[in-house]
């Protein structure tokens, strides 16, 4: 079963055409992951710049187009039981996606810097619990509506959640809201 077949099999699916799937994953998740995305000749991006540090390429977080019924498609379908990933669904292209996903990737704090680790879906599940009462931050993370949903697997952590922008939501029973942020627990098949 193909991603985009699971995604739907457990009610994920874009609310229209326009909406693209990405995948989020870190280098690391999975061993064959890099050499995977070169083969199925993925459209990908790394959140990270890597070419002055090529031993970081492995863990850096990829961000991949997930064209339907794609080679790569069916391949990622096929691990994504056991593999930490976190799906999106958006309007943006890759290149808008990978900007605007690494604008929030990086803070500074005094004369410390940090780096979120948006490849892992725990992380970036938790960050976004951070910011679900600040509407304007949640509004800028989403893109201001370029970005419709994000759904964090994380197979370990029992990890499976679908979180969405309140924006422009109409009915949402009070125990899925939390602040700006809808969030809706998936049960997984199998």
């Amino acid at each position: 079963m193909s991603l985009h077949d699971h995604l739907q099999s457990l009610g994920i699916a874009s609310r229209g055409p326009q909406f693209r799937l990405f995948v989020l994953i870190e280098g690391s998740a999975h061993k064959e992951l890099i050499a995977r995305q070169e083969f199925h000749e993925a459209q990908l991006r790394p959140l990270w710049r890597t070419e002055d540090r090529p031993e970081l390429e492995k863990h850096a977080p990829y961000l991949s187009l997930v064209e339907a019924h794609s080679d790569f498609d069916a391949w990622l379908g096929s691990i994504q039981a056991k593999t930490r990933w976190t799906a999106i669904y958006s309007l943006l292209t890759l290149d808008q996606l990978a900007t605007q996903l690494r604008r929030f990737s990086k803070f500074q704090n005094e004369d410390r810097r940090f780096f979120l680790r948006l490849g892992d879906p725990n992380s970036l599940h938790l960050y976004l619990a951070s910011i679900a009462e600040d509407a304007t931050t949640v509004g800028r993370f989403f893109a201001n509506g370029g970005i419709d949903e994000f759904y964090f697997h994380a197979p370990e952590a029992r990890l499976s959640q679908r979180v969405q922008p309140l924006f422009e939501q109409k009915d949402v029973p009070a125990p899925y809201l939390d602040g700006y942020l809808i969030r809706i627990n998936v049960q997984e098949v199998g």
